[in-house]
């Protein structure tokens, strides 16, 4: 049978949040037309005694090494089969409904990226698929969808933290959107692209400067999105202080 949904998920050394996320998707496991992918980076914690327990579930694990989540996410895209590819990493909790989804997917939809709002525990955040949201925010690769065609060359492993935002933007002539109406999943902020300390908040702007310099040329926006991150990049280097004030915010809102 052609998978329609492939869910892909990474783990390293999650500790019980792998149990939690993958609690969250069984009802969509139930569904022959879903696949799920597990890549493992050689964890030696409780989280692979919870992939061992769950072995059942998964249609493909790998377990080796990796260079980071981008490398590991697009070993999932290499050996998934579905017609949409879904990332649902460790912590993450799937809270749509899933037969809902499936059936949404199955349909013959003109859009090749399927997003949604986002919930976290201090409450949803709307998202907007347009350069001026991508310009002060991003969608998160956890409510995000993917025709598989979209994802063919993968995520570029130049980016640590923001590879799925410069997949969307140099992509972006080629993506038709779609909203779902309820929010994919519930955000976990313990996870690598949720961190705000100071460095990472720096490097967060310094990888979106980069990215949006990948824009297709005809978008002149790119340049007053680029000079925006560059300014707070430098604002961040000079004085990462003026960001701890708000890192509290800016975490329970999931940026």
């Amino acid at each position: 049978m052609n998978k329609i949904l492939s869910i892909v998920t990474v783990n390293y050394n999650s500790g019980r949040n792998y149990k939690k996320t993958v609690e969250s998707l069984l009802p969509f496991l139930a569904f022959e037309e879903v696949e799920f992918i597990v890549i493992d980076g050689g964890s030696h914690d409780a989280s692979f005694g919870d992939i061992k327990d769950t072995s059942k579930k998964i249609d493909h694990l790998v377990v080796e090494r990796d260079g980071g989540i981008y490398d590991a996410m697009n070993k999932g895209i290499k050996i998934s089969t579905g017609r949409w590819l879904w990332f649902v990493n460790c912590g993450d909790i799937v809270s749509c409904n899933s037969e809902q989804l499936l059936q949404f997917l199955s349909l013959e939809v003109e859009g090749n990226l399927i997003y949604s709002d986002v919930c976290t525990a201090g409450g949803e955040i709307k998202m907007k698929f347009s350069l001026g949201f991508f310009m002060r925010s991003a969608l998160n690769h956890q409510n995000m969808i993917y025709r598989r065609e979209l994802l063919a060359d993968g995520f570029n492993l130049k980016y640590r933290i923001c590879s799925d935002y410069q997949h969307t933007l140099s992509h972006y002539n080629e993506i038709v959107p779609l909203k779902y109406r309820e929010c994919l999943c519930t955000y976990s902020l313990d996870g690598v692209s949720s961190e705000v300390s100071k460095a990472r908040r720096v490097q967060v702007w310094r990888e979106r400067c980069e990215a949006q310099m990948t824009l297709p040329k005809n978008y002149m926006v790119k340049y007053v999105m680029v000079s925006f991150s560059l300014i707070v990049y430098l604002i961040k280097c000079i004085a990462p202080e003026l960001g701890s004030l708000t890192a509290k915010k800016l975490k329970d809102r999931g940026v």
